[in-house]
This record gives C-alpha cells, sequence and structure tokens, in this order.
C-alpha cells in the first residue's frame, strides 16, 4: 500500500509537468527558434558570426605562396547566465488532509476518500505546474525581447527578499541595430497610406545584400490586422476594381501576402504575466516585424542549478529534471513548521549566434505610461507622448505616501528598476509599479 503522500515528489511532479505541457501542446513561439542546450557551470560563451556574401576564391600560381583568408567578422561573446527559482509550501491543512485520508492502491477506485484524494492532488500538482510554467515564460520573455530588440533585463518583484536586476545587451556597439532594424517610412497603422508589401520588398533586398535569404515574417495580431486593412492590398487583391471591392478573410490575405512576397507569415500572440502581475505579450502586438533568414538562431542554454549540482547527495531532498535544465525539488522545510516545499529553479540564458540573419521593420505610435502605486496612496496622472520616440519623465513619487515603514524607491518598469523622476522611453503602452523599500 502507497500513502497518498508519497505520490507527491519530485519524480512525479517532473513527469506530470512534462505531459501537462505536451497534452496542452505548450510549446512557446520562439522555443523552436532556440533548442535547449546543457553546460556545466555559469558562465556562457559562444561565437557569434556575420552572414557575409561569399567573395571569389583568389587565383593562384603554380609552386607559389598561398595567400591565407582571414575568418571574416566572428566574434565572441561572453556572459554570466542569471538564476530563476521559486517555491510553493503544501501548507498544514493541506498536510493534515493528505495523512488522514486512508491508505489507497487506486485513485480510481471511486470510493469517496479516493475521490478527495484525486481532487486534492490534482489541485496541489496543478499549483506547481504555476512554477513550471513560469520558468518557461523567463525563457520566452528572453528570447522575444532578443529577437526584437537584441536586449533584455530581468529583475525579481520588491517582496523576494534580495533585489536582482541584471541587464544583458547582445548589441553593445548597436552595430546590429543601425544595419538590421529599420524604421517604416510610413506606419502600418495608417492603412490608408502605406505599403506593407513595399515595405517586406525592401527589407528582404536589405537582407539579401547581406547574403541572407528571408523564410519567414514574423508579426503580433495587431500588425496583422493592418494587413486587413490596408488599401493597396485590398486594391491588388481586387484587381485595382475599386467600384466592386470584396472583403477578404484573414487566411485568404495570408495566403496572398505569403505568396506575393515567397515567404511564411507567422502571427505570435502568446502573453504572459510579469513579476508583478501585469498582463504582456511575448512579441510586440503593433510596431514591429521580424524577417528570419533561418530556423535556428541560437540556443537556450542551461546552467546546472545548484539544487542539481549539490541537492542528490542530500538526504531528505528530491530532486528531477524536465525540459533539459529546469529543476525540480521537493524537500522538507522547519520554518517552524514542517512544511513540505516546491522549488522550481533553472539557470538559463539565450546565446544568439544568427542574430545577424534576423531583421526589424518598426515604426513609432504614441505610447502611454500608466502608474500602479501597489500598496501606496496618492495619485499618479498616466502620461502620453506627444511625438514618436519621445522620452518621458517618470514621476518623482513626491504625491506618493508609502505604505507605513516603507519610503519610496522608483519604478518597476518591465523588470527593471528606475528611479522616480528618470527619463524613459516606451515601446508599448506600459504600467509601471512603485517600489517601496
Amino acid at each position: 500500500m502507497a500513502r497518498i503522500f508519497d505520490l507527491f515528489n519530485a519524480q512525479a511532479l517532473a513527469v506530470y509537468m512534462e505531459d501537462v505541457n505536451i497534452k496542452n501542446k505548450g510549446a512557446l513561439f520562439f522555443e523552436k527558434y532556440f533548442p535547449a542546450r546543457k553546460q556545466m557551470g555559469l558562465n556562457l560563451s559562444w561565437f557569434k558570426g556575420h552572414n557575409n556574401l561569399p567573395m571569389d576564391l583568389q587565383p593562384g600560381a603554380f609552386d607559389a605562396a598561398i595567400p591565407v583568408r582571414d575568418r571574416q567578422d566572428l566574434s565572441k561573446v561572453e556572459t554570466e547566465m542569471p538564476l530563476f527559482r521559486e517555491e510553493m509550501a503544501l501548507y498544514e491543512k493541506d498536510r493534515q488532509d493528505l495523512l488522514n485520508m486512508r491508505e489507497i492502491q487506486n485513485l480510481t477506485d471511486g470510493s469517496r476518500d479516493a475521490q478527495m484524494a484525486k481532487e486534492l492532488i490534482d489541485r496541489i500538482y496543478d499549483d506547481r505546474m504555476q512554477l513550471y510554467r513560469g520558468a518557461k515564460s523567463a525563457q520566452e520573455f528572453m528570447r522575444a525581447k532578443l529577437v526584437t530588440t537584441g536586449r533584455f533585463t530581468i529583475a525579481n518583484s520588491t517582496n523576494s527578499g534580495s533585489y536582482v536586476n541584471h541587464s544583458y545587451n547582445y548589441d553593445p556597439d548597436g552595430s546590429w541595430a543601425a544595419s538590421n532594424r529599420i524604421a517604416a517610412t510610413t506606419p502600418w497603422s495608417d492603412v490608408v497610406n502605406s505599403d506593407p508589401l513595399a515595405d517586406c520588398e525592401d527589407m528582404m533586398q536589405r537582407a539579401l545584400d547581406k547574403g541572407v535569404v528571408i523564410t519567414e515574417i514574423i508579426m503580433g495580431a495587431k500588425t496583422f490586422s493592418y494587413l486587413m486593412q490596408n488599401q493597396k492590398i485590398q486594391r491588388n487583391m481586387n484587381g485595382n476594381n475599386v467600384a466592386n471591392m470584396v472583403s477578404y478573410s484573414k487566411p485568404a490575405i495570408k495566403s496572398y501576402v505569403e505568396t506575393y512576397l515567397g515567404v511564411t507569415i507567422s502571427v505570435d500572440q502568446q502573453n504572459h504575466k510579469t513579476v508583478q502581475g501585469v498582463a504582456e505579450f511575448y512579441y510586440p502586438q503593433d510596431g514591429n516585424v521580424t524577417f528570419l533568414g533561418a530556423d535556428i538562431l541560437g540556443n537556450t542554454m542551461f546552467g546546472t542549478t545548484p539544487e542539481e549540482a549539490d541537492g542528490y547527495n542530500v538526504p531528505g531532498f528530491d530532486v528531477s529534471l524536465v525540459d533539459t535544465g529546469i529543476a525540480i525539488s521537493v524537500f522538507i522545510k522547519f520554518d517552524p513548521n514542517m512544511t513540505k516545499v516546491t522549488r522550481v529553479s533553472e539557470i538559463v540564458l539565450p546565446s544568439f549566434n544568427n542574430m545577424d540573419a534576423v531583421f526589424n521593420l518598426y515604426w513609432d505610435n504614441l505610447f502611454t505610461i500608466h502608474y500602479d502605486l501597489g500598496k501606496g496612496t496618492g495619485t499618479v496622472a498616466d502620461q502620453t507622448q506627444t511625438s514618436a520616440g519621445q522620452a518621458l519623465t517618470l514621476d518623482d513619487g513626491s504625491g506618493i505616501t508609502a505604505p507605513t515603514g516603507k519610503t519610496f524607491n522608483g519604478w518597476l518598469v518591465g523588470r527593471e528598476r528606475k528611479a522616480g523622476g528618470a527619463s524613459y522611453v516606451p515601446v508599448a503602452d506600459t504600467t509601471v509599479t512603485a517600489i517601496y523599500k
């Protein structure tokens, strides 16, 4: 006979998480472009190759010195991978509910105890699934930011005990942004005057001039809606018969654009919650279109977590790995009550070896900053840009009353802390959250 409590272990949780992920078709959009790899330690290094047009081989003479060609534009990138981890506790009430149930062999035997046990265990496992999904989400956040901007910042929430804020810039000299990130002449949101097909042809030619053949174009759902409404595309599809214009479905528009350009169109509209609980999309839904000239852009590189490195040798510390490098740990903590804890941890960072096969077309809209005062009180008015790309000055916090015993300590912008009064250029409608210390 197995006690129900014994079913709650790291290996069972890992199997459950992988199984649910497969059943729910849980692959995130950019996962396939950055396949997982595992390495030892924290330091990540990779060679970033620049795409070059082939240069003709030089003619040579018999019995003569042979010229040595230098390797073209190959640079080594080195950085340190960040650690992500959170825990969830199996609280005393749930433990007592489990321990008070009789020993059972089969959770589907139809008895009342069996049904109650199954419901309780399902709830416990579903709760832990949120940690696993959070680990996957952190990976996708980094991948999407790399593809669109070449940089990102990761920071934890202010209630996590120890503040973490790391910035990663894969384009420190700005050369990639200068050559591979191009502003559209007319925003696609202007469906009357913009010419998305011409813009795409121009970007594809820019890529071809660098030896890159574009095979896929990625955009958000809002951007795709501009294709649906674009008058030039509508006229093209109707044979310039303006008098008898016909509206076309999403599949028809997608098929037409794909055929016209000879590429695959992909729409990414997956979203998540930031560490401060604000819902946002991984990929910009408006103002950005990505052009890919490679199937693999880099790797999602995993290091060895402390739990994996040391946990196997600690009595009572149960560890299993899932998805190459996510560590699932189950152990007993006394603080002061005995609590069974599930910890999900990962050391992970994407490499971006083929970043020069990625091009972005963007246009600027006017964006708004919304202020969330958290547990503080007061009123801070929203701020909206009056011109594209305008830097806004974050509120200095002078009108905010902090919670008792705390003082205002700036704003959490995405995953980065910015001081009150700091300059910030929003690239989407953004909610910033007050930080107190």
